[in-house]
């Protein structure tokens, strides 16, 4: 009688060790899926540029010209502000140019955003920060334009 008891008792203790596992390695991968859950609503708010870079080459005498810059040193701040609406203001704060209101549609299957006539894949998108690199092409020129921008 005392070994079935003992042996319950410890069928017990092992169930309850094993539930307590489970629960944390549930409760730590919720945790940690917070970000990758992008809709929609995503994109909404006001994204401030942190930084750029692009590379572009010619294809003629293949010299590739790199550069990267980060928030405008002049004092402009540029931002871009979406709406729930589908509508994007493009500012450079502190210039000689007003807010500009353009159209954009953002689709969630393929990452990618499109603002006035110009496409951009987002590489990365989280609560607080957003990475697209510019999908036109320009004539003759194979280029790389990406920008970081970072929830305000």
């Amino acid at each position: 009688m005392k070994t079935k008891k003992g042996l319950l008792r410890q069928t017990g203790q092992l169930v309850a060790f094993v539930a307590i596992v489970l629960c944390s390695f549930t409760l730590s991968a919720c945790g940690d899926d917070d970000d990758d859950d992008i809709t929609a609503q995503s994109i909404v708010g006001k994204w401030i540029l942190e930084k750029g870079e692009y590379a572009m080459t010619n294809p003629i005498t293949g010299e590739v010209v790199r550069g990267t810059y980060n928030r405008c040193p002049d004092g402009r701040q540029v931002y871009y502000h979406f709406n729930g609406k589908g509508v994007c203001t493009y500012t450079e704060a502190n210039s000689d140019y007003g807010p500009r209101l353009t159209e954009y549609v953002y689709d969630h299957e393929q990452q990618l955003i499109a603002v006035g006539i110009s496409f951009y894949r987002i590489t990365q998108l989280s609560s607080t920060q957003l990475v697209w690199e510019k999908l036109d092409a320009a004539d003759d020129v194979n280029y790389l334009f990406r920008e970081t921008f970072v929830r305000e």
